[in-house]
This record gives structure tokens, sequence and C-alpha cells, in this order.
């Protein structure tokens, strides 16, 4: 069903998606499998985001979030936290979105995702932009162009430094 509701969410078809999901989600809780239970969770978060369904989408976000720290699976805690700051930003609920990154960009350096650390750290920079913490988001952009520059992505490297001269005004 995860893979089901991943397919259809590539096909744009995110009520379809949701459903595929949620019985995923309903079989894991039957079947005691937490892990499972969190993947889903996360998935159905994702989905209900493009359906712009935030309130929901926060709510299965956290639930993934506390069921992986429990678990001790930092990298899928780190996700839900990098969705969960997305879908805070999106509710302009911008402080939570603040921490919510932090954490994830916290988790994906202590893993050494490179690449998602950036990706993270670009999103902050959106949210520290949309509260006019300039100087906030000139560095977390900063810090996630030199990242990028690392792992030799020259197109999401692309998308944050043409965040940071967006920015350059502000410094």
């Amino acid at each position: 069903m995860n893979n089901l509701g991943m397919a259809l969410q590539n096909l744009h078809r995110f009520e379809e998606a949701v459903a595929a999901h949620e019985e995923d989600l309903a079989i894991c809780r039957e079947t005691a499998d937490r892990h499972g239970e969190g993947t889903a969770l996360n998935n159905l978060a994702l989905a209900l985001q493009n359906l712009r369904r935030f309130d929901e989408a926060i709510t299965a976000h956290q639930d993934a979030e506390a069921i992986f720290h429990e678990t001790d699976d930092q990298y899928n805690e780190a996700f839900a936290l990098n969705g969960l700051g997305i879908a805070f930003r999106e509710v302009q609920r911008f402080e939570e979105a603040i921490v919510a990154c932090r954490d994830a960009v916290a988790i994906f350096h202590k893993t050494g995702d490179l690449y998602r650390e950036a990706v993270t750290l670009t999103n902050l920079g959106v949210v520290l932009q949309n509260l006019g913490r300039f100087e906030e988001a000139i560095v977390a952009c900063r810090d996630a162009v030199a990242i990028f520059h690392k792992t030799s992505d020259d197109n999401a490297g692309g998308i944050a430094l043409e965040m940071l001269t967006r920015l350059a005004p502000h410094n």
C-alpha cells in the first residue's frame, strides 16, 4: 500500500494516494509495525500537503517524528521534521517551522547526509526570509550553497544561490 501511495503521488493523484497511505497506516497499526506506521504517516503527510490540507499534514508529520524518535531512526525523523517545517511555513507558523528545520538540519548533519542538510537549510532560509530575518536567512543559504558545492549538485546549489542573490540587498 505504501508503494501504491507513492506511485499515485508521482502521478499527482493525491486523493487516491491519501487513501492508500491511510490503508497502509491501518495495516501497520494492526500488525504493530511501528516503523511502518511512521513511514505511512510521513508519506500520508506529504500527500496531504499536496492537497493543501496542512493541519492534517502537521499532525501526521508530528506523529511520524515521534515514532521515528521512539524507534531511534534519526534519518527518517529528520525527514519528518523537514516536512513538518514546510507544513508549518505554509500555515505561517514560522517560529515552529524554524525549530523543526533546525532540528532536521542538526540530524542530517549528524548522520552525514549533506544533500538533505543543504535542502533543509534552504527551507530554513525561506522561513527566515518570510519573517524578515534576512541576516539569518543569508547565513542559512550560504551554508546550503557551500554544501551543495561539496556534493557537486549544481541544480540544487543554483536554487540556494538564487535565493541568496535575492537576499543580498538586505545584507
